[in-house]
């Protein structure tokens, strides 16, 4: 057992580039234009694997584990300062949305003092990472999820630090994502609009440099600031990337582009519902857990709008409708002028995004149950696992599909 944990740590650390996407192989146009901003992940793995299983084989030689009553205040001091970070990052995307020098000024004044508050939660991290690891291993073992009494393989592992950030291309006459390379966290709004317009000008592209909820590497990065419930279920969702890896779905996630909106999506629809499931074992167990007062997303909801007239999601679902028509007339340049316009329409109404274009759209619609999606297959997990009899049946059984086609006919199936 112990060899066969070794070599799928291995393998993790070997493929790690394949899983992030088909492209960072080798140099293409975005990576070109995105050069001196590159992620080095790489270094990422060997520095953070070294560092988590150190901490592992510290706590394990030492008998450095806390009590249930000690995970508990843990999590909350996590929460106090993630809530510091979540409202740091919600007004820098404001003073990134205007492009006068006051806001500005405050922009690169909050990505300092972020810095910082950064830095200071590291500090708990390994405690956290943990606790979240086991509460998420505990609701997979009871779903018959494990391989042998209570081992999970591949384990869920986590690393919250800076998450880097994507760069998404599409073509500008239709929405499709054609690259993904993964930049630095640091980088400035000035240099993601720098490598924009260079893939713009030179390259004919639509480019997006956006925030991202996690990476599939091994550890899984996830950002220091979301709330609890959110951090629970999205490290879950980049466990399912690594569970369906060794899967045909997983093995199939490039094939093309419904493939990888189905793995999204099964990663999406399952994540949640373990990280609901471990949320409700705390509460019920301590009273309701501490939430952050937001989760932000650049291009989804940086924060609620307390308008009711006002619907965020069928606003993006008009507005994406509408570039594909004009996109399948040929008109891009009105299309283009039309998602800017767009753009300053949602920043009025509290929802403040930095760039519409067709690689946000080509990003977003990646995950059928976004409003920028226009894929069926949102519902169609929905109802796949309604039908089946337990999450840990619909992880295996959606697992074993290879194409699109083929989970159309087990899902036709489990409605007769």
């Amino acid at each position: 057992m112990r060899k066969l944990t070794a070599r799928i740590l291995l393998i993790f650390i070997l493929l790690s580039w394949v899983f992030i996407s088909k492209d960072t192989l080798y140099l293409n146009v975005a990576q070109k234009a995105a050069t001196p901003y590159l992620y080095d992940l790489f270094g990422f793995e060997m520095s953070n694997l070294h560092s988590k299983w150190v901490h592992k084989l510290r706590a394990l030689i030492f008998n450095e584990h806390l009590s249930y009553n000690e995970k508990v205040c843990t999590l909350k001091s996590y929460v106090d300062i993630v809530t510091n970070i979540s409202e740091i990052k919600i007004d820098i995307a404001v003073a990134a949305s205007h492009d006068d020098v006051k806001s500005k000024a405050i922009r690169l004044r909050l990505e300092s003092e972020l810095t910082s508050i950064l830095n200071e939660s590291e500090q708990l991290r390994d405690e956290v990472e943990e606790i979240v690891e086991g509460l998420i291993s505990e609701v997979l073992v009871s779903e018959n999820l494990d391989v042998w009494k209570g081992i999970v393989l591949p384990p869920v592992d986590i690393r919250l630090t800076q998450t880097p950030k994507l760069l998404v291309t599409s073509p500008r006459e239709k929405i499709l994502r054609t690259h993904d390379v993964l930049i630095i966290p640091g980088i400035t709004i000035e240099q993601r609009e720098l490598i924009e317009n260079k893939l713009f000008s030179e390259s004919n592209l639509s480019g997006l440099v956006t925030d991202i909820g996690g990476v599939a590497t091994f550890p899984a990065v996830l950002p220091l600031n979301q709330s609890l419930r959110w951090t629970i279920q999205t490290a879950a969702h980049e466990w399912l990337h690594h569970y369906l890896f060794f899967h045909p779905l997983g093995q199939q996630i490039f094939s093309n582009s419904e493939m990888q909106t189905l793995n999204e999506t099964v990663a999406d629809l399952s994540g949640r519902e373990i990280g609901d499931r471990v949320m409700a074992l705390l509460e019920k167990s301590v009273g309701s857990m501490p939430q952050t007062c937001t989760d932000f997303h650049e291009g989804e909801l940086p924060y609620a709008n307390n308008d009711s007239s006002f619907s965020f999601n069928q606003e993006m679902h008009e507005t994406r409708l509408k570039v594909d028509n004009l996109l399948a007339e040929g008109k891009i340049r009105e299309a283009e002028n039309y998602m800017d316009e767009r753009r300053v329409f949602f920043n009025q109404n509290g929802f403040n995004i930095r760039k519409i274009n067709q690689a946000y759209f080509a990003f977003l619609g990646t995950y059928a149950e976004n409003p920028a999606s226009v894929s069926p297959i949102g519902p169609q997990v929905k109802t796949f696992r309604e039908l089946t009899p337990s999450l840990g049946a619909f992880i295996e059984e959606i697992g074993s599909v290879s194409t699109y086609s083929q989970f159309i006919e087990k899902l036709d199936k489990l409605k007769k």
